[in-house]
């Protein structure tokens, strides 16, 4: 009985230290992984935040890039940094890099892999598209003196300019079939960004190389406005039944060029407009011909006396001095609106000064 007593005693014994044993591991344990924790917690506070530089060619125009930006854009843009170095040995900048075109990189550097220089020639019309557009957009903010435009294009301002003074379909006409760069700059709409963008990847393989060093296919997708179809069915519609009003809007656009003869340009159109449409509506009612007058006597009357200024505008402006040129730009709107007040204000009619007379004479006999 002793035995068992002192058998149970032990068995009881060994539980009892089993379990402080497990008690005080599990207690380790838990201190271990709490110390663990706050290592961590620590090693976070130390942690420093990552700072990636920023690229040195964001948002800088490539025609400012230096030989190190070049060089910036070649090992990590184009991905070939196997080229970074004949970059500094030609002294490639970013003038340099617009000027060069696919054919460039196979001739001065050891291109060996046609892939390579395919990829090259992509992302360089890549840049090139891209400068174009913001060139573009420069200059259509850019206001163009009217005298600066006159001197440049002789024969559109002072033929084609001051025919539509006396003939806007006439001009008009000209400009649609003869004048497709005018036509174009008066309705065509630029490309965005984006799309000329696209347009240059997709002529990437398409141009032909030129002097300039950019493909010729490549140029005529990005610097051709394109016009809408829309656009020239209300050119055309204007054409016909208002001339003066498409023109005048046109000249109220450039007014920015010349703050005192393109708003004498405006007021005229405005005023041949309202003088035609009132002849129109007089000839209508039958009180500015008789009924038996023939369709070319009232042409005859209408045109008779500008029926030779666009031939003799033609013959004139190689030899008429530029100088007279411009004075007479000037007077001819200038004139034009002085003689159409004149002849609202005063009465030139023999009949109407003969009733006025006797109207006075009457009030003064009462």
């Amino acid at each position: 009985m002793r035995v068992f007593s002192v058998v149970l005693l032990l068995l009881l014994f060994s539980l009892c230290t089993h379990s402080s044993v497990a008690v005080i591991n599990a207690a380790s344990v838990v201190g271990e992984q709490h110390q663990h924790q706050q290592q961590q917690q620590e090693g976070l506070n130390d942690v420093k935040p990552v700072t990636i530089p920023l690229s040195p060619i964001v948002n800088k125009p490539v025609e400012k890039w230096t030989v190190s930006d070049v060089e910036y854009w070649m090992n990590y843009t184009v991905g070939y940094a196997e080229y970074s170095g004949f970059v500094r040995k030609h002294g490639v900048d970013g003038p340099t890099l617009l000027a060069m075109d696919g054919s460039d990189f196979e001739e001065h550097f050891p291109i060996e892999n046609a892939m390579h220089a395919i990829k090259l020639s992509a992302h360089l019309k890549l840049l090139q598209g891209l400068c174009l557009c913001k060139t573009d957009d420069a200059s259509m903010e850019k206001v163009v003196d009217l005298w600066s435009y006159f001197k440049k294009e002789n024969f559109r301002v002072w033929v084609v300019g001051i025919t539509s003074f006396f003939f806007p379909r006439l001009s008009m006409l000209y400009t649609f079939f003869f004048d497709d760069e005018l036509y174009r700059m008066l309705l065509g709409v630029p490309s965005s960004p984006s799309s000329a963008m696209t347009a240059a990847a997709a002529a990437a393989g398409v141009g032909t190389p030129t002097a300039g060093g950019k493909g010729g296919e490549y140029d005529t997708l990005l610097t051709t406005p394109s016009v809408p179809f829309m656009r020239t069915l209300l050119y055309l519609i204007c054409l016909i039944f208002a001339p003066d009003l498409f023109l005048m809007v046109e000249a109220a656009r450039l007014v920015p060029t010349n703050y005192i003869i393109m708003p004498c340009c405006v007021l005229l159109f405005l005023l041949n407009a309202y003088r035609e449409y009132l002849f129109f509506y007089f000839t209508y009612k039958g009180s500015v011909f008789s009924p038996d007058t023939p369709l070319y006597k009232k042409i005859w009357f209408v045109y008779s006396y500008t029926l030779f200024v666009p031939p003799i505008l033609f013959i004139l402006y190689p030899i008429v001095p530029f100088t007279l040129q411009c004075i007479l730009l000037f007077l001819l709107p200038v004139g034009f609106i002085l003689v159409f007040i004149a002849h609202i204000f005063i009465p030139l009619d023999p009949s109407s000064e003969e009733g006025f007379q006797k109207g006075s004479e009457n009030e003064k006999s009462d």
